[in-house]
């Protein structure tokens, strides 16, 4: 589940620029995040997560009934998979793995309620199709497994107002898109205590078990210090995976722990059916953070060739330049800008 960025996304440009389960075996792996300081940038990061959590759960759908699906080999017991995290959003999910219609891969749906007796599962949107679909399910990677219950990976820790910062996208009181801002508190207790604490709410609330989907990027703000170096253990994805891109500001993460050029995120096709190419004002946008806490903007140029020709081009250099071999390092998230008023489908190919 994928959240597409608020507006808010433009003033942090402008200011950086600113029970007993049917479990498969994953192949396993590490990859280390830099989260940039201070002194060797402007401190600002966009990761990914792409190690994964361990599978619960694989299966084949065998009937569908609106948002339920069922699965005669299930063995979960009921309420497994359906405990919210601290904001109320579902902690698992399920994911296509295999689909007789390819553009079914990939998907996935958060899972709301379970039932061991009757061996089902409900999910957030319609499972109309999904009828045969092999599936997993995972729990969503959190705060505290990924940057540590305490704060192990020493981000800078203490109030709302000096601490490091994590910025998430979710859903705020009234439905609407919103930045999510969290932080790790150091206080006394009877000011909060100490723990992963978000804007806006109750300083004693523990967030550390707030999700993070596997689509969804984080952006990360140090206010002071040093680089921090984040190693991340878990599950290596081994299915493609399917990211929906839709009108204005969408943050999402780069699926598989391998950089990744340009040319290969596969957001561009000729025949027009992902990003939008064109000039400068008109195009499409890839943000992306480089290693001095700055935005790279990339855009699919069309043009004559006597005004560049054609193909990736770099905000801010030349117009003939290509940028196609440009890499995006393992773990980053980017920042996709869609103008048109129709989402994408975007598609990745495991690389591996």
């Amino acid at each position: 589940m994928k959240y597409k960025v608020p507006t808010l996304f433009v003033g942090l440009l402008i200011s950086s620029f600113l029970s007993a389960v049917t479990v498969s075996t994953d192949p396993v792996g590490f990859i280390t995040l830099t989260i940039k300081g201070t002194d060797t940038s402007d401190g600002l990061s966009a990761v990914s997560v792409p190690m994964l959590s361990a599978s619960l759960h694989s299966g084949v759908v065998y009937d569908v009934d609106g948002q339920t699906i069922t699965d005669n080999n299930a063995s979960w017991s009921t309420g497994d998979f359906a405990t919210p995290d601290p904001n109320g959003n579902p902690s698992h999910y399920i994911e296509i793995t295999n689909h007789s219609d390819d553009t079914k891969v990939g998907l996935i749906y958060e899972i709301t309620a379970s039932d061991g007796g009757n061996k089902t599962l409900t999910i957030a949107e319609d499972a109309s199709v999904l009828n045969g679909a092999s599936y997993t399910v995972r729990k969503n990677r959190t705060l505290g497994d990924i940057f540590g219950d305490a704060n192990e990976a020493g981000l800078t820790a203490g109030s709302s107002s000096s601490a490091d910062i994590i910025y998430k996208v979710g859903v705020d009181g009234n439905g609407s898109l919103a930045w999510q801002i969290y932080y790790y508190q150091e206080a006394p207790i009877f000011a909060g205590g100490n723990g992963w604490r978000q804007l806006g709410k109750s300083g004693s609330a523990d967030m550390k078990d707030v999700g993070v989907f596997p689509d969804e990027g984080l952006i990360i703000k140090r206010r002071s210090g040093s680089d921090v170096s984040v190693t991340l253990t878990g599950s290596v994805k081994t299915s493609n995976s399917r990211t929906s891109i839709q009108t204005g500001f969408n943050l999402v993460s780069l699926s598989y722990p391998v950089d990744v050029s340009l040319d290969n995120l596969g957001l561009y096709n000729s025949d027009g059916s992902l990003l939008t190419a064109g000039s400068t004002s008109t195009a499409d946008r890839i943000y992306y953070v480089n290693d001095a806490g700055q935005f790279d903007i990339f855009y699919y140029q069309q043009a004559p060739i006597f005004a560049g020709g054609n193909g990736w081009r770099k905000l801010g250099a030349s117009a003939s330049t290509d940028q196609k071999d440009s890499i995006i390092p393992a773990g980053r998230s980017i920042v996709v800008l869609r103008r048109d008023t129709s989402a994408i489908d975007w598609a990745t190919n495991v690389p591996f």
